[in-house]
C-alpha cells in the first residue's frame, strides 16, 4: 500500500481510532528505539504529519 493510500484510509477512522493507533505506532517506535533500531523513527513522522 503506499503513503497516500494509508494516508486515506486513516484519515477514513474516527479520532478515537487515529488516537489508539498512533498511541500504538509510537510505543512500538519506542520500544524499537530502545533496542538500538531508530528506522521505524519514520512512521511517527507520517503519523503526526497528518495532524
Amino acid at each position: 500500500m503506499h503513503e497516500t493510500e494509508l494516508i486515506t484510509n486513516f484519515n477514513k477512522l474516527t479520532q478515537s481510532q487515529q488516537d489508539r493507533i498512533q498511541r500504538e505506532i509510537i510505543d512500538f517506535c519506542n520500544l524499537n528505539d530502545c533496542l538500538g533500531d531508530n528506522r521505524l523513527y519514520q512512521c511517527l513522522i507520517v503519523t503526526r504529519r497528518q495532524r
